[in-house]
């Protein structure tokens, strides 16, 4: 039996030029959000999102609200992919909103157009095992004294641990392990972008964090994200599948994500 219904789920496909780097998530993520704040704007009279979009109204509310994830499907490196994740569900306001949603502007890269696809279950599940595709950052600060000694309990792992059972899901006990980045063909986490100095106020400067592998005792429904940055894809993890890496003519080229 996999676990309780996991919220509503959108994916659109970006079509333009070559998508950005798996290591601008958060910049993607976050020109999605602008593109809701326009339209929301222009239709509502305000930026001030929904709440199943904006997020919880007080400090350690559980992370119902919506999760915008920037992927790389076909392995090449490069953003080809956008979802939305919102486990408490969208609101009729919202889902309106987001039936508006046709394209984005991302700084540095250009305009891309969204073309709405159909999730599956490479990207949701049901699946015991789970795969980070983006690096977790712990949010908390770990480390204390002279020696930066890292504190008991603090370490990336028991973090996330523990960043899993704020998402209010309900999510069955999982085993935590480790992957190493180069030989899984995956970025160093000091190349992903964590944002502009204002939203790293509340961050550790220098996070512990790693990509990891999540075993759950049964499968459960996804996408899932958790920590630092989780909202705007980082920390983000997907169903543990063989990865089709492509043939060098189907990589991105001068024609983008088309």
């Amino acid at each position: 039996m996999c676990s309780a219904h996991a919220g509503d789920l959108l994916l659109w496909r970006l079509v333009g030029p070559p998508g950005p780097p798996i290591t601008h998530s958060l910049t993607v993520a976050q020109a999605g959000r602008a593109a809701e704040m326009r339209i929301s704007l222009a239709v509502r009279g305000t930026e001030i999102l929904p709440d199943c979009l904006h997020g919880p109204l007080a400090a350690g509310e559980a992370h119902r609200h919506a999760f915008r994830i920037a992927l790389d499907r076909d392995g090449d490196g490069r953003i080809d992919h956008l979802a939305y994740h919102v486990p408490g569900g969208l609101c009729l306001e919202a889902a309106k909103l987001l039936a508006m949603l046709g394209s984005v502007r991302v700084h540095g890269f250009g305009h891309y157009d969204l073309v709405a696809t159909l999730p599956d279950a490479e990207l949701g599940g049901p699946a015991r095992r789970w795969r980070a595709v983006t690096p977790f950052f712990a949010p908390r600060h770990s480390r204390r004294g002279r020696t930066q000694r890292l504190r008991a309990g603090y370490s990336a792992s028991e973090q996330l641990v523990r960043e899993l059972d704020l998402l209010g899901r309900s999510l069955p006990p999982c085993a935590v392990a480790a992957l190493d980045p180069a030989r899984h063909g995956l970025p160093s986490p000091r190349d992903f972008r964590r944002g502009n100095e204002g939203r790293r106020a509340n961050a550790p400067g220098r996070p512990e964090t790693g990509y990891f592998m999540l075993t759950f005792e049964t499968p459960v429904m996804g996408p899932i994200a958790a920590g630092y940055g989780a909202h705007f894809g980082l920390g983000c993890f997907v169903p543990d599948r063989p990865v089709q890496t492509p043939h060098p003519s189907q990589r991105v080229g001068k024609r983008g994500n088309a």
